[in-house]
């Protein structure tokens, strides 16, 4: 599986994008958006409490 991500300044902060390739079977691919946003959304509570 291929990751790929883009970061973009703009005048309220960084805009993040991420595109996942599709896993071999739509289950597994599910997983791995899941594991992805679970983890961007960690990230974004740490980066909230340090405002």
């Amino acid at each position: 599986m291929t990751t790929a991500v883009e970061l973009s300044p703009f005048a309220q902060g960084v805009r993040m994008l991420v595109t996942l390739d599709a896993m071999h079977d739509e289950i597994w691919t599910q997983r791995a958006v899941a594991g992805m946003e679970s983890q961007l959304g960690r990230l974004a509570k740490l980066i909230e409490g340090r405002s």
